[in-house]
């Protein structure tokens, strides 16, 4: 089985990545893909930063990447590329990320025994050498992920041209930052943006009812991490 800690991560080849859009899972990466490349920011969805391909190795010439699985790799960006951080309301992301049985990716979590699928490979070859707060409640560790996930995109945003927003507020104003930053204002069409906002669903990649939760599912530290972003509880 491939171990994802240990493969070569870089093969930029003729088409040089400009811009990421880093976050935690089931936060509405996919939707961000669709979006901006409807805009007309050409972005692909885990195209370069993928668990089949691995990091960095598409041939196809995306201007940009949206993937949550960036983030170990954030590191690797060329040093004139974007970093964008999306973030998403932890309540919704964790539940999502447990689904209505609150097992989640973690329910069975052990250093000592590395799953057959590849999705949950990554999450240990990745966790592996993290203290988990409680390995009993796969809530907590879902709560404990999100909060590390981002605490490493924001370091590495110190090293790159960064900017954060949430997902929610994901609007024309957003998006047309993000031309600016790229440097593509000159290619900006406000129509062009609002008919991309109309068109693509927030529903994108949706995996059905998850149930309810409110704030008694985050932990004092993602709930203090969620506030400086901007969420209210």
């Amino acid at each position: 089985m491939k171990n994802y800690k240990t493969l070569p991560h870089v093969s930029l080849g003729d088409f040089p990545l400009r811009y990421c859009v880093a976050s935690t899972p089931r936060s509405g990466t996919r939707y961000a893909a669709a979006l901006l490349s409807k805009s007309g920011l050409c972005c692909g969805h885990e195209q370069y930063f993928c668990v089949d391909k691995i990091i960095l190795q598409s041939c196809l010439p995306y201007f940009g990447d949206s993937s949550w699985l960036s983030v170990p790799f954030l590191h690797l960006l060329p040093d004139d590329a974007i970093l964008f951080h999306q973030v998403r309301n932890p309540i919704k992301t964790i539940q999502s990320c447990v689904g209505p049985n609150n097992k989640g990716r973690f329910y069975d979590y052990s250093k000592d025994r590395r799953p057959e699928s590849p999705w949950f490979a990554f999450h240990h070859d990745h966790t592996i050498d993290w203290e988990w707060p409680d390995t009993s409640d796969p809530i907590a560790m879902e709560n404990h992920f999100w909060c590390e996930w981002h605490e490493r995109i924001e370091e590495e945003g110190r090293k790159h041209r960064y900017i954060r927003y949430r997902v929610e507020d994901m609007d024309e104003n957003v998006v047309r930052v993000m031309f600016s930053i790229l440097g593509q204002r000159s290619s900006y069409d406000r129509q062009k943006v609002r008919d991309a906002l109309g068109m693509v669903s927030k529903k994108t990649n949706h995996r059905g009812d998850r149930g309810k939760a409110d704030a008694s599912i985050i932990t004092p530290r993602t709930r203090k991490l969620a506030e400086k972003y901007g969420y209210e509880f």
